[in-house]
């Protein structure tokens, strides 16, 4: 590259990258494209990417909305989603289904707002029904919570009363309960390392309780196993099929014009598929011209 012989354009370079990343509080950057960051990705390497999430619809398997981010959490995506979709569609679902990377309690709270009954398991519920949780039976989600008390009952049936509150990594102030008794517990080594077990309650905790129970019953269940024959094909067919994993342009403003265009052929494929009838050719048809 012309500019990296030159050392003066270099040195210019690295200067405006460093004058941003003090400006947006980043630890690092790319030269090529400063608009992506660096993600961790399901075998746990690195890489300089974009965050692209869609929302499907149940009937069709249409992309009824997409955005492009360059956070590594799908959380903030979900408001964005939904916006997207009220637009184009001119009302709001009634039902959302999304994995886990999509749960918070800004996200529980909204949908209750908007009205929409969701299906979003939260990290630490999945852990529990998958089986990689260590002692499940001392999880948080196993201690009662008794309002007129202001207190959390752990599975021992020991008391963990209000102590402080603290603030959250997010700067939500939550209420902190520590157990009284754990000293003298015969469990305690399952329970906790610490000298006494301590919880946190969220203020929109009662919205991540009320996800857990409708995930727990046999409807919810049934409903939530949707999700993957809805918008896990979707992915499927771009990565897989088409090959898409890799963007062509830079910058955030062209990679989602990019993404866009790829939703926008997945649709007209099944519009196509739903609505164009097969053509039937002769067998022996040696000049038919064929464009995509």
């Amino acid at each position: 590259m012309p500019e990296v012989k030159d050392g003066k354009e270099l040195l210019q370079r690295l200067e405006e990258a460093h004058q941003r990343l003090v400006a947006e509080g980043r630890k690092q950057i790319n030269l090529t494209d400063g608009d992506a960051t660096t993600m961790f990705h399901q075998n746990r390497y690195p890489l300089t990417s974009y965050n692209g999430q869609i929302a499907v619809e149940a009937e069709k398997g249409l992309i009824v909305a997409a955005t492009v981010s360059t956070k590594p959490t799908d959380q903030p995506a979900v408001v964005e989603l939904l916006e997207q979709m009220e637009e184009h569609l001119g009302e709001k679902p009634r039902e959302v289904l999304a994995d886990s990377g999509f749960s918070s309690y800004a996200n529980l709270t909204y949908l209750e707002h908007k009205g929409i009954t969701g299906y979003i398991p939260d990290p630490k519920q999945q852990s529990l029904e998958r089986g990689t949780s260590q002692h499940p039976e001392f999880s948080k989600s196993h201690f009662r919570y008794e309002e007129k008390a202001d207190q959390y009952i752990c599975p021992e049936g020991q008391p963990l009363p209000y102590l402080r509150r603290q603030q959250d990594d997010l700067g939500v102030w939550c209420k902190v309960y520590q157990g009284s008794r754990c000293s003298g517990c015969s469990r305690k080594s399952e329970c906790t390392r610490s000298k006494a077990r301590w919880v946190t309650r969220h203020p929109q905790e009662e919205a991540l309780e009320r996800m857990r129970r409708r995930l727990q019953t046999p409807e919810g269940k049934r409903i939530y196993a949707q999700r993957q024959t809805l918008v896990e094909p979707v992915f499927g067919h771009l990565k897989h099929n088409l090959r898409y994993r890799d963007v062509l342009l830079r910058g955030k403003a062209k990679v989602t014009g990019e993404f866009f265009l790829m939703c926008i052929g997945h649709n007209l494929k099944k519009i196509a598929t739903f609505f164009i009838p097969p053509q039937k050719h002769p067998r022996n048809s040696t000049n038919l011209l064929i464009a995509a």
